[in-house]
């Protein structure tokens, strides 16, 4: 995908969206993948034996509703590459924003998956078999109401790198929860459960070790 798949509407929802390749998807920096309306839309990309590489523009926004979903599945890896944005956002609440691997998952330094609005939405990543990086962005926060949720689960190791954000932050603080059934979940980046005007969040690092490096920061203050 190097160029524009659309299927917004100007009244009611965004539409549908499907993209699967057997051997692979892989998404170029000059892509852009868009089902925006009143309220977002649905976008799957997936892969039954092999990656799904995304550089370039994912949004199932909305204009003045909820957020819709965006869902990545992949056999093998799924790696979300500098400068890339995956939305689901709407002024209302934030959607859902969801990658699936059965080996690895990698998020590079400057990319964002986002699920923000007045409330925040869901962002969930899970390595059935394999591990999570990441170094980027993951965006559930809410503006007015409470934050959302961020769930990373993996079988092998979790690494939050030093450039890593977490954040759902909200009016009330939201819940992130990072397990590494059979690894190590480090943490060397911020993780924000803030509450701007009431309690924070909830935050849950698990693992058979757990460890905080660094300028590893959890956040879970509130007003």
């Amino acid at each position: 995908i190097a160029g524009t798949v659309e299927a917004n509407a100007t009244a009611g929802r965004g539409g549908n969206i499907d993209i699967s390749g057997q051997q692979g998807v892989a998404m170029e920096s000059t892509g852009r993948v868009s089902p925006t309306g009143i309220n977002g839309g649905t976008i799957a990309l997936n892969s039954s034996a092999g990656a799904v590489q995304v550089s370039g523009q994912i949004s199932a926004n909305a204009v003045e509703g909820r957020g819709g979903s965006v869902a990545i599945a992949a056999a093998t890896q799924p790696s979300v590459a500098a400068g890339a944005r995956i939305s689901a956002s709407g002024a209302k609440g934030g959607g859902s924003a969801s990658v699936d691997a059965v080996e690895n998952i990698k998020l590079e330094s400057d990319s964002k998956l986002e699920a923000a609005g007045a409330v925040g939405g869901a962002i969930a990543l899970a390595a059935e078999h394999g591990s999570v990086e990441i170094k980027g962005t993951l965006d559930a926060t809410g503006d007015s109401l409470a934050g959302g949720t961020i769930k990373i689960a993996a079988r092998s190791d979790i690494t939050l790198g030093d450039t890593s954000v977490l954040d759902v932050s909200g009016r009330r603080g939201g819940e992130t929860w990072i397990e590494a059934r059979k690894g190590t979940t480090l943490a060397s980046g911020l993780i924000d459960a803030y509450g701007h005007k009431g309690p924070g969040g909830e935050v849950l690092l698990l693992g058979p070790p757990v460890r905080l490096v660094r300028n590893g920061t959890i956040n879970a203050s509130g007003y």
